[in-house]
């Protein structure tokens, strides 16, 4: 077995590997999408090779990342796919040899740390003992029901299809922190998005980039289902917005929230939830989901909105973080400021869509 650092040749055969591995039909052009039209930079990704065969047998993909820390540009990876073969033995070696490899040439390419959204106990625990990783923080997600409709039908049957839209009046009453914003729905992210980026990224101590063109490539260019984006104007400036995607989990009709880039400015992130709520109980939906950090400004802008509580249907999403082994020549002092302030999930804005949550 040996161990090479994954190219665009490997590509097809790679994502037969998670194909096969995960139970899942991914097709070429989504992978090609995802690890090559980044605009962040091709990925940090390497590939166990059987030297008699030449076949794939194991992965670790680290996706580039670009991202503002301490009020300075750097780069880091979100670790998102790793696989091995079912063919392969080896007791772990090949994952821990591929990922090692991975977290090796990522450090000695700049990348600060490393990261992982929706972690498995397995994925903790064995990157904890094998690569350091820590749960940096917790994501809750909170709903906020939009229609009565699915829980009087699946209780009452055809009395409760009849009589929902008379409970889902109660639902319909006017949110706070509207009236003073102008929205609009957009289909491409253009200039006005990279004036947000640029007026909000130091708001935060750790943010991933939201440029224009990360952004298009994100959501914009996404294969997976379409997503929706409202921007909110006051007085003719933009102040934020909000991308949200809509699927059926179960036969009921949910929109989960991605981003919702708002600068802790006063009112915009409770004005963008309110008015993504108002679009899509006209659209039919049944919840608007969004998972949030406890007590956080996003928390407090959801909980804010009418009728919204935890959701029981929704496990939480633990994000886990390791800063990555940069060669001691090249690290300085701004660098391991910059791993020590990424360590630390206080400092960190972060919304599923900084994961390929959903993709």
């Amino acid at each position: 077995m040996r161990f090479e650092r994954m190219t665009r040749e490997h590509a097809a055969a790679a994502n037969a590997l998670t194909n096969l591995v995960f139970g899942i039909d991914r097709s070429l052009e989504h992978f090609m999408w995802k690890f090559w039209e980044n605009p962040a930079g091709d990925p940090v990704a390497w590939v166990g090779v059987d030297d008699a065969t030449g076949e794939i047998h194991s992965e670790n993909l680290g996706l580039a990342k670009k991202v503002r820390i301490n009020g300075e540009d750097a780069r880091c990876i979100m670790v998102c796919e790793s696989a091995t073969s079912p063919k392969a033995r080896g007791g772990g070696r090949l994952y821990k040899g591929a990922t090692s490899c991975t977290g090796l040439d990522a450090g000695a390419q700049g990348c600060v740390f490393a990261y992982g959204g929706q972690s498995t106990d397995e994925a903790i625990k064995i990157g904890r003992r094998w690569f350091g990783y820590r749960v940096a923080f917790v994501l809750q997600v909170w709903e906020k029901r939009l229609s009565y409709r699915a829980a009087l039908s699946h209780r009452l049957g055809a009395l409760g299809r009849l009589i929902s839209p008379l409970a889902d009046l109660f639902l319909s009453l006017k949110e706070p922190g509207i009236a003073s914003f102008q929205f609009e729905e957009i289909h491409e992210f253009g200039e006005e998005f990279n004036e947000l980026w640029f007026r909000y990224r130091d708001n935060y101590r750790l943010c991933f980039s939201r440029s224009a063109d990360a952004l298009n490539w994100r959501y914009a260019k996404c294969p997976v289902g379409p997503t929706r984006t409202v921007l909110a104007r006051r007085n003719g400036t933009a102040m934020g917005y909000i991308v949200w995607r809509e699927r059926t989990i179960d036969g009921v009709h949910v929109a989960t929230v991605l981003d919702l880039w708002h600068g802790n400015e006063p009112g915009v992130a409770q004005a963008l939830l309110a008015h993504t709520a108002k679009v899509t109980r006209a659209a039919g939906l049944v919840y608007l989901r969004f998972a949030v950090r406890e007590d956080g400004a996003e928390h407090k802008a959801m909980a804010s909105l009418k009728n919204t509580r935890k959701s029981p249907f929704e496990k939480e999403d633990r994000v886990i973080v390791t800063p990555l082994p940069m060669p001691i020549e090249e690290a300085t002092p701004v660098h391991y400021d910059m791993m020590r302030t990424a360590i630390d999930g206080s400092n960190w804005f972060y919304t599923q869509g900084d994961c390929d949550f959903l993709d």
